[in-house]
This record gives C-alpha cells, sequence and structure tokens, in this order.
C-alpha cells in the first residue's frame, strides 16, 4: 500500500465515521460502520509505522552499503 493508498483509506474511514454518527440507520448497522472505519484506520496506522521504520533504516545507513536485512520491501 502507497502512501497515497493509505491516505486515501483514511479519508474513507472518516466518511465511515461521519455516516455511522450522523445518519441514522439501524444501530447494528452504525456499529458495523464503525468498526470498519476503525479497522482502516488500523491497517493505515500500522503501515505509516512500517513505513516510518524502514526509512528511518535506510536513511541512517545511507552513504554506506546496507545490509539485506536492512532493506525493506513494499508489503503486498
Amino acid at each position: 500500500m502507497s502512501n497515497a493508498e493509505a491516505i486515501q483509506k483514511l479519508q474513507h474511514a472518516s466518511e465511515y465515521i461521519f455516516a455511522a454518527h450522523i445518519a441514522g440507520g439501524s444501530k447494528r448497522r452504525r456499529r458495523a460502520e464503525l468498526w470498519r472505519a476503525m479497522a482502516m484506520l488500523h491497517e493505515c496506522r500500522n503501515r505509516v509505522e512500517v513505513d516510518a521504520r524502514c526509512n528511518g533504516a535506510v536513511l541512517s545507513q545511507r552513504g554506506s552499503i546496507l545490509h539485506p536485512a536492512l532493506v525493506c520491501r513494499p508489503m503486498a
């Protein structure tokens, strides 16, 4: 997931949260929408944390030969 995709998912999650609080509907549906939004936020937060760790490891080794274990590969 790229940063742009993570941002897009965060926007969708915020829309779900807004809809769950503003729009009516059954309590069960609102709860399901809220859980879906929370799952998206959790996924994006984890992805951003992984990217930050990977970028930090690569930047701290700039100018030297990178050990293969330090190079983070994109997650599918």
